[in-house]
This record gives C-alpha cells, sequence and structure tokens, in this order.
C-alpha cells in the first residue's frame, strides 16, 4: 500500500479554514509518522512539534509504505524548522496491526 494523496490532500483542505490560525506553535500528535504531504501541511500550518508513535520503517512493515513520498524532501525531518520527535509507546504497532488483520479477514 502507497500514501493516498488525494485522501490527504481533501482532509487537509477541508480543514484547513479552521486550523489556519489555530496551528501556529501547536503540537500534532499521531499514531504513524506522518507522510511526506503531511509533514509538509504541518509546516506551511506553522505546527510547532510533530511527535509520533510508529516510525516510517515500522508503518512499512505493516503495509503503509510511504517513504517514497519523502523524496520531495532533501533533509531528514530532524533537520527542519520545526520539532520532530519519535515517542515510543506501549501499542503504536495495535492501529497497523489491526488493519492487516482486518485486510486479511477481506481475503
Amino acid at each position: 500500500m502507497t500514501c493516498n494523496f488525494t485522501m490527504h490532500t481533501a482532509h487537509w483542505a477541508a480543514i484547513a479554514h479552521r486550523i489556519v490560525h489555530a496551528t501556529a506553535g501547536a503540537t500534532l500528535i499521531a499514531s504513524g509518522e506522518p507522510c511526506a504531504l503531511c509533514y509538509m501541511a504541518a509546516l506551511y500550518f506553522n505546527v510547532g512539534h510533530i511527535v509520533y508513535a510508529a516510525d516510517r520503517r515500522t508503518a512499512a512493515q505493516y503495509g503503509f509504505d510511504y517513504a517514497g513520498s519523502y523524496a520531495v524532501f532533501a533533509k531528514d525531518p530532524v533537520k527542519w524548522p520545526v520539532k520532530v520527535t519519535s515517542l515510543p509507546v506501549e501499542g503504536a504497532r495495535t492501529p497497523f496491526e489491526e488493519f492487516l488483520a482486518a485486510a486479511r479477514r477481506k481475503t
């Protein structure tokens, strides 16, 4: 599975008018490391800190391989002008495991 840019774009477009002023300096907390487009949206909306539980390599192990989306950026996220932190938490892989289990039940 690859990153669905249309879904992400539609998602951000739908909420952009509500967050453009509210996000400056905000912390974005996510179960998985954001894809490149979501990182870009966070940068665009001046998010001050991004915290995620499962990194892109872990996500790829569960079929969410969006590493190719990062090619748009020349630098690793830790070198960006926004603080990016990996927050290892218990159960970080759970959403990915549940997704795979659901996908297997459908086949």
